[in-house]
């Protein structure tokens, strides 16, 4: 497991047990030992500023509990071979939204920015494929794909049991 990063974040928090376990450093001081602006520190001890993460959390149109049983429900199909579309993502959303009675909209840069949230679910979800690859899966050019993977085995002597 590799250690955690060297995020802003993380230096605050640091700083914060710092003030904890030794109320007498100064703010300038601890400012100075962490690497963050005097004010951020005031602001986050004073506790008026939130972290970032946390911030718009009540802007955001799922929340929490909505958001894990999401990522939950995509590893879960991901699990069983069968890889989540984005618009079967944006069903599900409606889904959640409408046993809400929600009105709300999803957006159309909402899967992006839910996935940035998530960044291990990127890979989980698919995107369509290109017209011109589509296009290119036609029974032909897997003809010609396989003759030519034939003729290199035997132009190199290839058995069956080493490819």
């Amino acid at each position: 497991m590799s250690p955690p990063k060297d995020t802003k974040e993380n230096r605050i928090q640091e700083a914060l047990k710092a003030n904890e376990a030794d109320p007498g450093l100064s703010l300038r001081k601890l400012s100075q030992m962490f690497q963050i602006r005097k004010s951020t520190l005031h602001n986050r001890i004073s506790q008026t500023s939130t972290p970032r993460k946390a911030a718009h959390e009540s802007q955001q149109l799922l929340s929490k509990a909505e958001e894990v049983a999401l990522t939950s429900w995509i590893k879960k199909w991901d699990n069983y071979g069968f890889p989540t579309r984005r618009r079967h993502v944006y069903q599900m959303v409606q889904s959640l939204l409408r046993d809400r009675d929600c009105s709300d909209q999803v957006g159309e840069h909402w899967l992006n920015r839910f996935l940035g949230r998530h960044p291990d679910l990127d890979s989980r979800v698919g995107r369509c494929l290109d017209k011109e690859r589509a296009l290119a899966t036609d029974l032909d050019s897997f003809k010609k794909h396989f003759d030519r993977f034939y003729h290199v085995r035997c132009r190199f002597h290839v058995r069956d049991e080493d490819t």
